[in-house]
């Protein structure tokens, strides 16, 4: 169980980094629409990030 859980943390906050890097090329770009879409990856930041943080609570919480 604490495997599965280690891994699922390590996803998820790789997930975390490939979209905060998606965003900024998308920022640096520009364009159009790049101003929507660098939103778009960081609302999408913030919700790996927070789904990171409750996953690495519950593994500090099984750890005991």
């Amino acid at each position: 169980m604490q495997e599965f859980l280690h891994t699922a943390l390590y996803v998820l906050m790789l997930a975390t980094l490939v979209v905060l890097l998606f965003g900024i090329v998308n920022m640096f770009r520009g364009g159009a629409n790049s101003g929507a879409k660098s939103n778009k990856f960081m609302r999408m930041r913030i919700l790996f990030q927070g789904a990171a943080l409750i996953l690495f609570f519950v593994v500090l919480y099984f750890i005991k």
